[in-house]
């Protein structure tokens, strides 16, 4: 039984939800620190051709006092105001049918959601079903634990893991002598299929929008089978 482990993300592209489809449980961090201008509550859509931030305003004075399960939202509003835009960006494409009347319930129902954690995670869970993914999807609670290696390990443990599945960025922490030492199998998830996917249909992977953007744009059964098609190669290639 192998694990992934992220922060989560607000309506993140894609090749996230590649990653959480390769693991058996995924692990949602969000009891470590948040950052400013990252992806937690904010990402990419395309508006009339040109991609635009659409960012979810949040009360942090001073990040390094807030956990990312501590921050709220600065506009009651916010919600009202993402429909609108998304409506607008792709109200015009035929996929975006396929969920318009799902997202427009969701972010309805989010009018009294304050924390930022709570409202990408309903998000998150929305989306994975939507996209048939049947990884086990679990929320990380201890706040002890500081080292990113050791706490990693510690989560491994607790599910009774030794196969961590992780992506590029993690390599820029990643103790990866600590864990083969310890009897933990390492497995890189790149974003193959996703890559290859958005390049073929001539996206600028350098600036991956969000998978509502890929939904919209080439369909629920195409996003499917591409989850699809990198879980069998994942599992072949394992």
């Amino acid at each position: 039984m192998n694990v992934g482990i992220s922060q989560s993300n607000y309506l993140p592209w894609l090749g996230y939800f590649e990653f959480i489809s390769h693991c058996d449980k995924f692990v949602f961090l969000d009891t470590v620190q948040y950052t400013k201008n990252d992806w937690r509550n904010r990402n990419r859509i395309t508006v009339n051709g040109r991609k635009q931030w659409l960012t979810i305003p949040v009360k942090v004075n001073n990040s390094i006092h807030f956990r990312i399960n501590q921050v709220k939202v600065a506009d009651s509003s916010w919600n009202i105001k993402h429909l609108k835009t998304l409506n607008m960006a792709y109200g015009s494409k035929k996929f975006f049918k396929e969920i318009q009347e799902d997202i427009e319930k969701i972010y309805l129902g989010l009018s009294n959601t304050y924390y930022l954690s709570e409202i990408n995670l309903r998000l998150l869970h929305y989306f994975c079903e939507l996209l048939e993914i049947d990884t086990e999807l679990m929320i990380h609670k201890d706040e002890t634990v500081v080292d990113k290696n050791l706490r990693i390990m510690n989560i491994l443990s607790s599910l009774g893991s030794r196969e961590y599945i992780y992506t590029p960025r993690a390599l820029q922490y990643l103790d990866q002598k600590s864990f083969l030492e310890s009897g933990i199998q390492l497995r890189e998830c790149d974003f193959g299929q996703t890559k290859n996917f958005l390049a073929k249909t001539a996206s600028e992977i350098t600036e991956p929008c969000s998978v509502i953007d890929s939904i919209a744009m080439y369909g629920l059964e195409s996003t499917r089978e591409l989850l699809r098609r990198s879980k069998r190669r994942d599992l072949h290639s394992s």
